[in-house]
């Protein structure tokens, strides 16, 4: 079973494109992102506006297909899907994603503003250098044409880790999406926070 304490809502890029749709450059309006980046800090409180969906453990083992007592699932679990006032410039959509979870491993909550940019199925040259440059940090090695991973900050430490990271992503059918993640975990069990299972 996919693992239910790595959740991964990925917002989007500033896109400019032609008339006739087809992407010419894409660009990044770093003011933009500084300021999620340090709205991430306290999970985007401020941002928020109204409820789209609110999902409950009982409604995740339902969409699972599993029983509320699989592994995993997690004692306690909410996820709150948040429309935002302010969309990020040339996003088609935006929102918020705040997931909360414990079990016997975990104490985690992950938050996270994303923007989705329709028609774009892959990560360019120019778009990575412009995210770099943008936030004057490396790329994760592991990052392809199909996704990428800048953390921001992070501090780990024996009882867990905190920290903001920017993920992009694209694929054929959702186009692209960049998200502005801030997460905070901390170990119910040794090593908790460093599971992907």
């Amino acid at each position: 079973m996919k693992s239910v304490k790595r959740v991964t809502a990925v917002a989007t890029i500033v896109l400019v494109t032609t008339a006739s749709a087809a992407v010419s450059a894409a660009t990044f309006q770093c003011n933009e992102l500084e300021k999620l980046i340090d709205a991430a800090e306290n999970h985007f409180s401020e941002l928020g506006t109204t409820i789209r969906e609110r999902e409950t453990v009982a409604d995740l083992a339902a969409r699972l297909g599993v029983t509320i007592e699989e592994p995993g699932l997690g004692r306690s679990y909410e996820k709150v899907t948040r429309a935002v006032a302010q969309p990020l410039s040339g996003a088609d959509d935006c929102e918020i994603v705040d997931v909360t979870l414990t079990d016997e491993d975990v104490d985690l909550r992950e938050t996270v503003f994303q923007c989705r940019y329709a028609g774009i199925n892959s990560i360019s040259d120019s778009l990575r250098e412009e995210l770099k440059d943008c936030l004057q940090k490396p790329i994760e090695p592991d990052s392809d044409s199909q996704s990428l991973t800048i953390w921001v900050d992070r501090v780990d430490s024996g009882e867990g880790y905190a920290g903001t990271a920017v993920e992009v992503g694209s694929n054929a059918v959702e186009g692209l999406t960049l998200g502005i993640i801030r997460a905070v975990c901390l170990n119910r069990s040794e090593g908790g926070c460093d599971s992907e299972d």
